[in-house]
Order: structure tokens, then C-alpha cells, then sequence
């Protein structure tokens, strides 16, 4: 999504060099104002979507904060946020620790508490290593798994987010536990993955740690972010719908062909 809002930003400067630059910060707010109500609907629609296979009240795994998923979940009716039971991961891989090795940022932290502002009562964070003992006990312990995205793939169906979604989708597969994920079609597009890329936060110790004596020769390793292929995706939904990620409708592909066509007409003006 952010690489869009780049290239409409760096495209739009390029096509109005001759332009007055309050002018073209003018266009740009305009741009980006339309885009930002268009999202806001389709947010709603995608809440509107899900509501069904979240009213039935069964128990939900979350991982990797997603503002999409919250307002999905705050579009519940407040009888099921009384008793539906949710479990947040920590999101471990993208907490950061101060200099006094005090908890500066933890995701599945800040996930729930937004959880709870909704209205939800029955949630739970849990340590990210434990999601296959919550899969794999009986009775189906957890009955779905929701995820946000950072980007969709409409020609692989693949989507991108924080590393650990990979783990927690297999998992998912086998444990034969269907695994939603929540996008709205701005965030469609052509997936850009790299493996290589790593966080510089302090996941391990706070900022004044990593000079401890015990960490000499060891490196801190910390994927940034997963590639999920389309197997692992049991279904997509959208404002247009919820369907199999092997069954991208047309139109998602036409928005992402709208797209690209307007970079062209923007760059042509330059």
C-alpha cells in the first residue's frame, strides 16, 4: 500500500515540474484525501463482509496488528463481543526494549488493548512460540485464525506481512483450521518479498544491552517479513466479497490495471 501512495507522490511530481508548487501540494492533498475515503469505505465493507464468519462467536488466534481486523471485530454485535474468546500473539519478533530493559513497544499488547476498546472482554495474549500447542489441542481449541496483510500478490494470491504469518499458516493447514485474511484492494498489487530484510529493533534486550558480554559472537537474527502462498490462504475477503485466493475476481485485477494506467497518464504529462 505504502509502495502505491510512494509512486502516485513521486509520479504526480514528476508530471508537474512546470506547476506552482503550492498548486501541486494542493493536487497531492486532493489525491491522497480521495484515496484515503475510498479506503475508509471499502474498510467498511470488508467489516460488513466478515461479520458473518465471526458471529458464530467461536474462538479467534490473532497475530500481527491489523487495523482492518479491528474494525471488522468492533462491527460485531455486543452480545458476541461479551463471550467470544480471543487469543492475540505477542508478536515477540517486533517488540522493542528501552535502556532500562523495560518494554517499550510489544504488538500483541497494543493489539489487545485496541481489542478491548471495542468492547471485547474474553482476550488473551499468548507467547508466539505456543501457537501450535493452541492448534493442535482437541476439540479445536482455536476455530479460525484472522489476518491483516501488507500486500496481496493478484497474480500469485500470495500476500505479505511481519514475518511469523508463514508459521502460523502452515500451522493452521495442518491443523486444518481456516485462515482468513482481511485486505482491502489497495493493498492488491505486484507483492515485492525479500528475504533479506531485517529489523534493527531490540527484540532481545533494550538499546543499552547489545554490547553484553554473553552476545559476543552471536548475531541477532530477525526476518522482517513472510511471503503466504496461496495454499495456506483458505480465503480473501475484500469489499467486493469473500473468496478463495485462486479465484481472484476480475475486478480486483481491473482496480490494479486502473492503477497502473493512471501512473501512465500522470507520467505522460511530465
Amino acid at each position: 500500500m505504502l509502495d502505491k501512495i510512494l509512486n502516485i507522490i513521486t509520479v504526480s511530481l514528476d508530471a508537474a515540474k512546470s506547476i506552482e508548487s503550492k498548486k501541486v501540494l494542493e493536487n497531492l492533498k486532493d489525491v491522497l484525501l480521495a484515496i484515503k475515503a475510498e479506503r475508509d469505505a471499502a474498510v467498511k465493507k470488508i467489516a460488513e463482509n466478515t461479520k458473518p464468519i465471526l458471529s458464530d462467536g467461536e474462538s479467534i488466534l490473532l497475530f500481527g496488528h491489523s487495523k482492518i481486523v479491528i474494525a471488522a471485530l468492533a462491527f460485531l454485535d455486543e452480545d458476541v463481543k461479551r463471550h467470544i474468546e480471543i487469543y492475540v500473539c505477542e508478536g515477540r519478533n517486533s517488540g522493542r526494549y528501552s535502556y532500562l530493559n523495560e518494554i517499550e513497544y510489544c504488538d500483541g499488547l497494543e493489539y489487545a488493548r485496541a481489542i478491548m476498546e471495542k468492547g471485547f472482554t474474553n482476550v488473551s495474549i499468548v507467547p508466539d512460540i505456543l501457537v501450535g500447542n493452541l492448534l493442535g489441542r482437541t476439540n479445536n481449541f482455536i476455530k479460525k485464525i484472522i489476518f491483516g496483510a501488507n500486500g496481496i500478490d493478484v497474480y500469485k494470491a500470495s500476500f505479505g506481512h511481519t514475518a511469523g504469518h508463514l508459521a502460523i499458516a502452515k500451522l493452521a493447514k495442518l491443523y486444518a483450521i481456516p485462515v482468513y485474511v482481511l485486505a482491502d484492494c489497495f493493498k492488491f498489487g505486484e507483492l515485492k518479498y525479500n528475504e533479506n530484510v531485517e529489523r534493527d529493533n531490540k527484540w532481545l534486550m533494550g538499546e543499552g544491552s547489545t554490547n553484553h558480554p554473553r552476545l559476543e559472537g552471536i548475531r541477532l537474527f530477525n526476518p522482517r517479513e513472510d511471503e503466504v502462498k496461496e495454499e495456506n490462504i483458505t480465503y480473501l475477503i475484500t469489499e467486493f466479497g469473500m473468496f478463495p485466493p485462486n479465484h481472484m475476481p476480475t475486478i480486483i485485477k481491473a482496480k490494479y490495471s486502473q492503477y497502473l494506467d493512471s501512473l501512465v497518464r500522470l507520467h505522460n504529462k511530465s
